[in-house]
């Protein structure tokens, strides 16, 4: 975020005070860096409620926008299936406006874990419409944000019970799979390459310290795919978990725990993490409906 209080300081400074170039200070002010809003090292503070969002049924899936004015995530209703809702707000401090069910996406069935690219043109999320009780991954389109989505397509090679779709950027699209993939009954994290169509190619599970003999689900990737949260299994409930690597050309090192956020059992279950890496979003069925939507700040 530019800092306009400073900028304008400076060159108030200069204009009262005569000295100096006003211009080359200016210019100066105006190529400085982006203050940082954290520090990328920094430890999460304490928990913060989405109480404008979470309703009195369960909430979680909280996708939101680079800029953290937009919200999808999923609720459930009186049929006990998932609808996607989703919300705005001004700022990205401030609380969320009442949320509306995206009518063109939800059935009968649920509808879970949206992810939205980064022009807001492609919406992908889980559902079994097809097959009840076996997940796969749709894909919604539209020509320009003001659209409303459109009829919603299977994903024809995301149909296995493959399910918890992330959209990094534009091209690294992360999902998780179990046996319908594997064979080997437990989840894993898998990572597709999307192209300027919107076309998914296969690439391959994420090896190094990710995937275990436990059930690793729900990836959540920085833009930069060098850094990943996602839920494990640790027995009896899921944690939070993150890893990084230092090139997109190498594995994912040992995973850990993300501190302040694993309630023995409960589920903690992450989905979404802001560009910059200040902010994760993730949902815990320690809330007070069960699964609730919550946010964690470094600095904080």
């Amino acid at each position: 975020m530019y800092n306009c209080g400073v900028r304008l300081a400076v060159v108030l400074c200069v204009a009262a005070c005569g000295g100096g170039d006003p211009a080359a200070t200016d210019a100066t002010a105006l190529d400085a860096p982006p203050v940082a809003r954290c520090s990328a090292t920094g430890a999460f503070g304490a928990p913060k409620e989405l109480a404008a969002l979470n309703g009195p049924t369960e909430d979680l899936g909280g996708r939101l926008s680079s800029d953290e004015l937009t919200i999808l995530f999923s609720r459930t209703n009186a049929d006990h299936t998932w609808d996607i809702w989703t919300a705005s707000r001004a700022t990205a401090d401030g609380d969320f406006g009442a949320p509306e069910v995206v009518g063109s996406i939800n059935t009968i069935y649920s509808e879970l874990w949206p992810t939205a690219s980064s022009d807001g043109k492609a919406l992908y999320f889980m559902s079994d419409r097809v097959t009840p009780g076996t997940y796969g991954i749709f894909v919604s389109t539209r020509a320009s944000t003001g659209d409303p989505w459109g009829p919603p397509a299977a994903s024809a090679d995301l149909m296995a019970g493959d399910a918890t779709p992330y959209l990094a950027n534009a091209t690294g699209f992360y999902f998780s799979a179990g046996a319908g993939r594997t064979g080997a009954g437990m989840n894993d994290i898998y990572r597709a390459s999307r192209d300027g169509a919107g076309a998914l190619t296969m690439i391959g599970a994420v090896l190094g310290g990710v995937d275990t003999p436990a059930s690793e689900d729900i990836p959540v990737v920085t833009s930069d795919e060098l850094h990943m949260y996602f839920a494990r299994n640790n027995g009896t409930d899921f944690d939070v978990f993150e890893a990084s690597r230092s090139s997109l050309a190498d594995g994912f090192g040992a995973a850990a725990g993300v501190p302040g956020i694993s309630t023995t059992g409960y589920d903690e279950l992450p989905s979404w993490v802001s560009p910059d890496g200040c902010h994760l979003y993730y949902s815990s069925a320690a809330g007070v409906t069960g699964s609730d939507l919550f946010m964690i700040a470094r600095g904080d």
